[in-house]
């Protein structure tokens, strides 16, 4: 991987038309450059582009020339996610289906993944509807985010992780058509990654780095438990709740077999990280953490692995938000607490 641009990645850019949009998200690529994704007050689509310099040059509205699917499909739906060059997320009309759109030759892969045997009943998946070589088309699907419910009034939260407590625990550990595997050298290797590329972007860029690099010789230090049916992405704005369909799972494009504690140790980090966002109470995190705990001994999931696990994803959830101006400041406050460890 060359050299990643050091420039921070500023809050606005401006469009052809002098308008200012608001950066959401960026992300680093593997040229060593970053992309980022926008959004404007008069525009329905998110919008993709790239940093140019020390400033961001968008793309077309709705198109994206390494992504030739997304010109038609933006036309007849809105534009929810763009990573430039790499995916768009796009939902129909009338809400009853989303299409993932990406680099020709590469649907195929997306639309296996998505339907893996060996998930129990109690996860709902989305229905892939058709797919070609650039876009799969998949049924939405009812229900609220569990990251949504949980910065609402009501008790609908705590039915929701409880939903998903009692699923989780019936994930298989051995019986599914997932073949690929994420072991802990992969993990670790995911890590340095992302340590690499965020350390030039702030404060003690030694420090973070080496903290990568314990964190990940734990993870190889041969007590690794046995892999599992594992999402590789789980975080709460991952899981629908409804109150009569019950529980479902999106983007299973990064499923993998893995350790018992990665997909429970994501989530546990991800809690912390919304209590910091300020969108979930810690009293609401407090008894989520508790069902989880619970959950991973129903799982078999290590106690000390699960610790790992957690400790992991919180520097890497730092490291993805040290590109994102509206959590930049954030990530740093994450950071800080994660090297005084």
């Amino acid at each position: 991987m060359t050299a990643l641009d050091t420039a921070a990645v500023p809050a606005t850019a401006l469009d052809e038309r002098n308008r200012t949009w608001s950066i959401r998200r960026a992300w680093p690529d593997k040229e060593g450059g970053i992309t980022v994704e926008a959004l404007h007050p008069e525009e329905r689509h998110a919008r993709g582009g790239r940093m140019r310099g020390d400033a961001v040059e968008l793309a077309p509205l709705g198109e994206d020339r390494r992504l030739p699917g997304l010109a038609e499909a933006a036309r007849s739906g809105t534009v929810l996610v763009h990573r430039l060059g790499r995916r768009a997320v796009v939902r129909e009309h009338d809400g009853g289906a989303f299409r993932k759109i990406v680099r020709p030759g590469r649907a195929s892969s997306i639309a296996a993944a998505s339907a893996p045997a060996g998930w129990p009943a109690g996860l709902a998946l989305a229905r892939v509807l058709d797919a070609d070589e650039q876009s799969v088309r998949f049924a939405a699907l009812p229900g609220r985010t569990l990251r949504a419910l949980g910065a609402e009034p009501g008790p609908a939260w705590a039915e929701a992780w409880q939903g998903f407590a009692r699923a989780w625990a019936a994930v298989p550990a051995a019986a599914t058509s997932i073949a690929v595997e994420h072991g802990p050298e992969r993990e670790a290797a995911v890590l340095l990654a992302w340590a690499r590329m965020a350390a030039p972007l702030g404060p003690h860029p030694l420090a973070l780095q080496q903290r990568a690099e314990r964190l990940a010789e734990r993870l190889q230090d041969g007590s690794a438990q046995p892999l599992r049916p594992a999402h590789r992405d789980l975080h709460d704005g991952q899981l629908l709740w409804h109150p009569e369909h019950g529980l479902a799972l999106l983007d299973l494009d990064t499923a993998a077999l893995a350790e018992p504690a990665l997909d429970l140790g994501n989530l546990l980090a991800h809690l912390d990280w919304r209590v910091r966002q300020g969108g979930l109470h810690p009293l609401r995190a407090t008894r989520i953490r508790s069902m989880l705990q619970r959950t991973a001994i129903a799982a078999g999931a290590d106690p000390e692995r699960m610790r790992l696990a957690e400790r992991v994803a919180a520097l890497r959830i730092a490291c993805v938000h040290r590109f994102r101006p509206p959590s930049r400041a954030l990530a740093e406050t994450l950071l800080r607490d994660e090297l005084a460890r």
